[in-house]
């Protein structure tokens, strides 16, 4: 029997966010770049972020701040503990 892999399906706007936190180096996100980064409004910045949350790429920290998952423990399935600070 085949095994299964599991997918994470990003809407466009998530992965503009997420690849551009790769790029920029950030290990932390809150809504205030994401609503310049992704020219939306702070109640859709909020939605992205807890979506992103839900499907496991970002880790929610505090109170609208998440940790960015790096990509290569996202493909290895591996767990991953972030300092927030």
């Amino acid at each position: 029997m085949a095994e299964r892999v599991s997918t994470i399906q990003l809407s466009h706007l998530e992965q503009t966010i997420y690849f551009a936190a790769q790029r920029q180096g950030a290990n932390l996100l809150d809504v205030d770049p994401v609503t310049r980064l992704a020219a939306v409004s702070h109640p859709h910045a909020v939605n992205l972020l807890a979506s992103m949350a839900r499907k496991g790429v970002l880790y929610r920290v505090g109170r609208g701040r998440y940790a960015v998952i790096p990509p290569s423990v996202l493909h290895e399935r591996k767990s991953y503990v972030t300092d927030p600070h």
